[in-house]
């Protein structure tokens, strides 16, 4: 986690040297909590009382992952950078049981059909976000997010970047645009 959010620390940096007046966009996809159950041993301390290691691992390896977060916020707070950004985080699928994952109360695993292994959880951020805190339970598919998220920023964008983004939308891609529900807490269909 540490070296993803130093790369993305040094990212934002030269950026803000070297083209502060442009947007940037960021695909950061940790890989911290997953296989193998590794942690750096101060991460591992913090967790004394859970007395299953593969647990107690992995515990500690989300701990390391929300510091790793943190990190990037800290840049972005620090470059000015945060008012005018989304924090999308996400996961791919459910927890791996085996893997020392948790579903609970959903039935199944990661690779299983069943809602333990399909559903996740994740959370957007942004100061453009009126509705803070809400919680939805409604579905939101992984190719949602090009088109939600090229809404969120076109009007910011300058005309031939819009022009862009209008183009995309006249064509057939998959995904739905879940700007308004994110924004307004309304449900897309």
């Amino acid at each position: 986690s540490t070296i993803f959010a130093e790369r993305a620390v040094k990212i934002f940096k030269d950026h803000v040297l070297n083209h502060s007046n442009k947007s940037i966009f960021m695909y950061l996809p940790f890989q911290s909590v997953h296989k193998e159950l590794q942690v750096p041993k101060e991460y591992y301390e913090l967790y004394p009382n859970i007395n299953d290691d593969n647990r107690r691992i992995f515990s500690a390896m989300v701990s390391a992952m929300d510091d790793a977060v943190g990190m990037i916020v800290e840049e972005l707070k620090s470059n000015d950078l945060l008012d005018n950004t989304i924090i999308v985080f996400m996961s791919d699928n459910g927890g791996f049981i085996y893997g020392s994952g948790n579903n609970y109360p959903l039935r199944g695993t990661k690779s299983t059909l069943w809602e333990g292994g399909t559903k996740s959880v994740s959370f957007i951020y942004s100061k453009m976000l009126e509705n803070k805190g809400t919680k939805t339970d409604k579905l939101f598919h992984v190719v949602d997010w090009l088109p939600t998220l090229l809404t969120a920023v076109k009007n910011s964008l300058p005309s031939n970047e819009q022009d862009k983004v209008e183009k995309f939308f006249s064509e057939d891609w998959d995904g739905v645009d879940q700007w308004d529900m994110l924004t307004e807490n309304k449900w897309n269909k």
